[in-house]
This record gives structure tokens, sequence and C-alpha cells, in this order.
């Protein structure tokens, strides 16, 4: 898997397939409403668990964003 690929051997046929993912997550606002004055981190209470946040676009309300999660 890490080089995105998954080779299959089945009944006298082998193949390789592409495996490269896309993760589309949605996160509810801590307080109800998003607040502007705030990052997207504070506003979704993910502190400690984001390292990075790339906004891709942005939306009367909401903000898109690429996020790495630090799970270690």
């Amino acid at each position: 898997m890490e080089q995105q690929i998954v080779s299959i051997v089945k009944a006298g046929i082998t193949t390789s397939l592409n495996a490269g993912t896309t993760v589309l997550a949605v996160v509810n606002h801590a307080r109800g409403r998003y607040d502007l004055r705030q990052s997207l981190v504070e506003n979704c209470l993910l502190l400690g668990y984001i390292q990075a946040a790339q906004p891709l676009a942005h939306t009367s309300d909401g903000l898109l964003g690429q996020l790495t999660l630090d799970l270690g």
C-alpha cells in the first residue's frame, strides 16, 4: 500500500490496481456557528490533533481545507 498499488492474482489472472485515496471529512463547529475571528482548528476544537491546515476554498458558511492529523 505504500506504493499505492495493489497486486491481485486470482483464477490465473494477474493485475495491479491503483489504490490512491482521498479523505473527505466533516466537522461540526464547537459553538454551533463558525467564528471568523478564530481559526478552523479553534472553531472545531481540534487543538493538539492538527499539524497543518491549508485552506482550499472559503464559503460563507465554512472553510474547506486539507488537514494533516497528528495521531502520535
